[in-house]
Protein backbone atom coordinates (compact mmCIF):
# COMPACT_ATOMS: atom_id res chain seq x y z
CA UNK A 1 0.00 0.00 0.00
CA UNK A 2 1.26 3.66 -1.19
CA UNK A 3 1.48 6.48 1.63
CA UNK A 4 -1.41 8.08 1.85
CA UNK A 5 -1.61 11.78 0.56
CA UNK A 6 -1.80 14.19 3.61
CA UNK A 7 -4.42 16.91 3.33
CA UNK A 8 -3.73 20.57 4.24
CA UNK A 9 -1.78 23.12 2.74
CA UNK A 10 1.82 22.00 1.48
CA UNK A 11 4.83 23.48 3.57
CA UNK A 12 6.75 26.18 2.16
CA UNK A 13 10.65 24.92 2.61
CA UNK A 14 12.86 26.64 3.08
CA UNK A 15 10.42 28.67 5.55
CA UNK A 16 10.50 32.26 5.52
CA UNK A 17 12.80 33.80 7.53
CA UNK A 18 9.82 36.32 8.58
CA UNK A 19 6.50 34.50 10.27
CA UNK A 20 3.36 35.62 10.09
CA UNK A 21 2.19 34.05 13.67
CA UNK A 22 -0.31 35.85 15.79
CA UNK A 23 -1.99 34.33 18.76
CA UNK A 24 -5.37 35.24 18.35
CA UNK A 25 -7.06 34.18 14.57
CA UNK A 26 -8.87 37.33 13.09
CA UNK A 27 -11.74 36.28 10.72
CA UNK A 28 -10.61 36.34 6.96
CA UNK A 29 -12.57 39.53 6.25
CA UNK A 30 -10.84 41.17 9.08
CA UNK A 31 -9.06 44.30 8.20
CA UNK A 32 -6.31 43.82 11.04
CA UNK A 33 -5.54 40.49 9.50
CA UNK A 34 -5.18 42.57 6.13
CA UNK A 35 -3.04 44.87 7.51
CA UNK A 36 -0.65 42.18 9.53
CA UNK A 37 -0.29 40.84 6.51
CA UNK A 38 0.73 43.52 4.61
CA UNK A 39 3.22 44.40 7.78
CA UNK A 40 4.58 40.79 7.74
CA UNK A 41 5.53 41.40 3.53
CA UNK A 42 7.38 44.92 4.19
CA UNK A 43 9.26 43.24 6.87
CA UNK A 44 10.11 40.12 4.97
CA UNK A 45 11.21 42.18 1.81
CA UNK A 46 13.16 44.51 4.10
CA UNK A 47 15.10 41.80 5.65
CA UNK A 48 15.77 40.22 2.24
CA UNK A 49 17.81 43.71 1.36
CA UNK A 50 20.20 43.33 5.00
CA UNK A 51 23.75 42.65 4.01
CA UNK A 52 24.46 39.24 5.20
CA UNK A 53 27.91 40.96 6.87
CA UNK A 54 25.32 42.66 9.07
CA UNK A 55 23.61 39.81 10.73
CA UNK A 56 25.31 38.83 14.11
CA UNK A 57 24.81 35.37 14.30
CA UNK A 58 24.03 32.42 11.31
CA UNK A 59 20.63 31.89 9.74
CA UNK A 60 20.66 28.50 11.07
CA UNK A 61 21.65 29.93 14.43
CA UNK A 62 19.13 32.73 14.13
CA UNK A 63 16.35 30.65 13.25
CA UNK A 64 17.02 28.25 16.11
CA UNK A 65 17.05 31.23 18.56
CA UNK A 66 13.57 32.33 16.95
CA UNK A 67 12.29 29.30 17.49
CA UNK A 68 13.30 29.49 21.35
CA UNK A 69 11.37 32.88 21.37
CA UNK A 70 8.46 32.24 19.60
CA UNK A 71 7.95 29.08 21.95
CA UNK A 72 8.59 31.13 25.09
CA UNK A 73 5.76 33.27 24.01
CA UNK A 74 3.45 30.18 23.27
CA UNK A 75 3.96 29.56 26.71
CA UNK A 76 3.15 32.79 28.22
CA UNK A 77 0.08 32.87 26.28
CA UNK A 78 -0.67 29.59 27.60
CA UNK A 79 0.00 30.56 30.56
CA UNK A 80 -2.49 32.90 30.88
CA UNK A 81 -4.69 30.85 29.13
CA UNK A 82 -4.37 28.61 31.70
CA UNK A 83 -5.22 31.13 34.36
CA UNK A 84 -8.84 31.96 32.55
CA UNK A 85 -10.58 29.63 34.95
CA UNK A 86 -9.20 31.45 38.40
CA UNK A 87 -10.48 34.42 37.12
CA UNK A 88 -13.30 34.27 34.23
CA UNK A 89 -16.63 31.81 35.20
CA UNK A 90 -16.11 29.69 31.78
CA UNK A 91 -18.29 27.00 30.22
CA UNK A 92 -17.31 23.34 31.16
CA UNK A 93 -15.53 22.25 28.17
CA UNK A 94 -13.66 25.94 28.00
CA UNK A 95 -12.44 24.94 31.79
CA UNK A 96 -11.18 21.48 30.89
CA UNK A 97 -9.65 22.97 28.25
CA UNK A 98 -7.54 25.14 30.12
CA UNK A 99 -6.88 22.44 32.40
CA UNK A 100 -4.93 20.71 29.87
CA UNK A 101 -3.04 23.71 28.87
CA UNK A 102 -1.47 23.95 31.87
CA UNK A 103 0.38 20.38 31.05
CA UNK A 104 1.04 22.02 27.55
CA UNK A 105 2.72 24.99 29.14
CA UNK A 106 5.19 22.84 30.90
CA UNK A 107 5.87 20.44 27.99
CA UNK A 108 6.57 24.20 25.63
CA UNK A 109 8.89 25.38 28.76
CA UNK A 110 11.04 22.12 28.41
CA UNK A 111 11.74 22.61 24.89
CA UNK A 112 12.38 26.05 24.94
CA UNK A 113 15.08 25.67 28.11
CA UNK A 114 16.48 22.72 25.84
CA UNK A 115 17.16 25.06 22.89
CA UNK A 116 18.46 27.77 24.94
CA UNK A 117 20.56 25.50 26.73
CA UNK A 118 22.00 23.89 23.26
CA UNK A 119 22.06 27.41 21.97
CA UNK A 120 24.82 28.54 24.43
CA UNK A 121 24.87 32.54 24.91
CA UNK A 122 24.28 35.10 21.95
CA UNK A 123 27.51 35.04 20.67
CA UNK A 124 30.23 38.33 20.96
CA UNK A 125 29.57 41.17 18.66
CA UNK A 126 32.58 41.49 16.39
CA UNK A 127 34.13 44.91 16.88
CA UNK A 128 35.94 46.69 13.95
CA UNK A 129 39.59 47.72 14.33
CA UNK A 130 39.75 51.47 16.26
CA UNK A 131 36.36 50.98 17.52
CA UNK A 132 35.29 51.04 20.62
CA UNK A 133 32.12 48.27 21.45
CA UNK A 134 29.07 50.12 21.72
CA UNK A 135 29.43 52.61 19.89
CA UNK A 136 27.50 54.17 17.32
CA UNK A 137 28.45 52.93 13.59
CA UNK A 138 30.28 56.15 11.74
Amino acid sequence: MGAKKKRGSPRVFPPSPFRETALVRFAASSPVRRLLAYLGRLLCDFAAQVPIEDLGESFERAGVRATAADLRASQDFLAELARRPKVFKLPPADRDLCAWVVERTREVAVIAVRIERRLGPAPAPAVVEGEEPGAPPR
